[in-house]
């Protein structure tokens, strides 16, 4: 297992305590498992995407995007979201949601600004 150990010490960038765990979950689309959604949205979760293989289209808010292997979508509570239906069952994401998420400079529950794109590539970093 790979660990990165960050050095020295840094200030928190919460307001208060930090953010309290809900869920993590694994999902490959298309499987049998995974039922069709509708949009929506989590009044007291935040959600942070990871696409770990293939792609989709995926909505947040009033805005669509492509998303693919290594992209990571911050979904603010509140804010609508999901992915499209046509999706490939060769699409696998892993969603952790968390509740009481405080950032300093940003309103309760969002994770960017409404002027930020929700959706950061981590290009060659993904692998690590």
């Amino acid at each position: 297992m790979y660990q990165n150990f960050i050095p020295g010490q840094y200030p928190s960038c919460f307001r208060g305590d930090p953010p309290v765990l809900s869920y993590i979950w694994k999902k490959r689309v298309g499987e049998s498992f995974s039922p069709p959604r509708i949009m929506h949205s989590h009044d007291e979760i935040s959600e942070l995407l990871l696409v770990i293989e293939g792609s989709a289209n995926y909505t947040v808010g009033e805005s669509q995007y492509i998303i693919q292997e290594g992209d990571i979508v911050a979904i603010g509570a509140g804010v609508l979201h999901d992915e499209d239906a046509r999706l490939t069952a060769d699409t696998t994401m892993v969603a952790v949601g968390l509740r009481q998420v405080r950032l300093i400079g940003l309103p309760d529950g969002a994770l960017v600004d409404a002027a930020t794109c929700p959706v950061l590539s981590l290009g060659d970093s993904f692998p690590v």
